[in-house]
């Protein structure tokens, strides 16, 4: 069962169950999960600021309230929240301009992070050489962000419990899709997007140097189309692996699978993920990429993209 818990200054002031709608958005290439809730009545959370969401028990989701509306629709009252996870928290606060000569991991948890909710990190505490300057008007976002993309070649990730990931999301599960012998689905699109894949990218390793490095896309290797990129890599703010981030970037958007699916799956982020399909056959090497779930007094499901590769740095 779902219980939505709402608090202010770490005070618990209301607990409520039984929405008439909730809508929840994951997706690995936005930092903040969202999600909107709809009571009947006049909810007492009008001093609520942060929201907590279990499912039996298990938080699957905390964050920030952004509105509290209430209307009078139909002859009956509605109350409608919307919010976002913690990682709105750091997109929303500017960070104090700094310089570091060089930051760890827990510098910038305990300077950029923790003042503004984050309760807990995981990842390995490395130390960043070289420098990292911290402009003025740089979200504390942008600043952990750059920091793992430098230092771990990764996006860091917001857990539903508040807590930060340095390396990103590390799920081990394995799920098959399949209506005989997995989960189930109702419907399926499968989309083959060539235009997204990228088959060369050529790199500059040294100021004075040429573009003499080359990083292949092994997916389009027998592809007559050519689409090439050119990086220089001779500069420090340059993400760590830009190169083969951008083709496994390309490759994830090239290819894109759309389940929608019966029931609540909402933890499941970028677990790997397979497909048998009685008409489109078997669809291997995925991942579970973003999610979408509705709960609506007919029923409830989700809306599940599969893509391919792991979860890049921005090109």
């Amino acid at each position: 069962m779902l219980k939505f818990l709402f608090e202010k200054n770490k005070t618990r002031i209301a607990e409520l169950d039984s929405p008439l709608y909730f809508n929840m958005n994951i997706d690995e290439d936005i930092p903040a999960d969202d999600i909107s809730v709809t009571f009947s009545g006049a909810a007492s959370i009008d001093n609520a600021e942060l929201i907590t969401v279990r499912d039996d028990g298990s938080v699957i989701f905390s964050g920030i309230i952004d509105e509290i509306r209430r209307c009078f629709d139909g002859g009956r009252l509605y109350t409608k929240v919307n919010a976002r996870s913690m990682a709105a928290a750091l997109l929303d606060n500017e960070s104090r301009p700094v310089s570091y000569s060089e930051v760890s991991t827990s510098v910038i948890f305990l300077n950029h992070l923790k003042p503004f909710g984050l309760t807990a990190y995981t990842g390995a505490d490395k130390t960043l050489f070289g420098g990292m300057n911290v402009a003025k008007g740089s979200t504390n976002w942008q600043v952990l962000y750059t920091f793992c993309s430098k230092a771990f070649g990764k996006k860091p990730r917001i857990n539903p419990d508040g807590t930060a990931d340095f390396e990103g999301i590390n799920s081990d599960k394995a799920l098959i899709f399949s209506n005989k012998s997995g989960i189930n689905y109702n419907s399926i699109k499968e989309n083959k997007r060539l235009c997204k894949s990228i088959t060369r990218v050529y790199s500059k390793l040294t100021e004075n140097g040429g573009y003499s490095v080359i990083t292949s896309n092994p997916e389009s290797a027998e592809s007559s189309v050519r689409r090439e990129r050119f990086i220089d890599e001779s500069n420090r703010s340059t993400p760590l692996g830009i190169a083969k981030s951008i083709i496994n970037n390309s490759n994830k958007e090239a290819y894109v699978v759309t389940l929608n699916c019966p029931g609540r799956y909402v933890d499941i982020l970028g677990a790997k993920a397979a497909v048998e399909d009685e008409l489109l056959g078997k669809l291997d090497s995925l991942r579970v990429s973003s999610l979408y779930y509705s709960l609506t007094p007919s029923g409830d499901y989700t809306s599940i993209t599969l893509k391919r590769g792991q979860a890049n740095v921005d090109t």
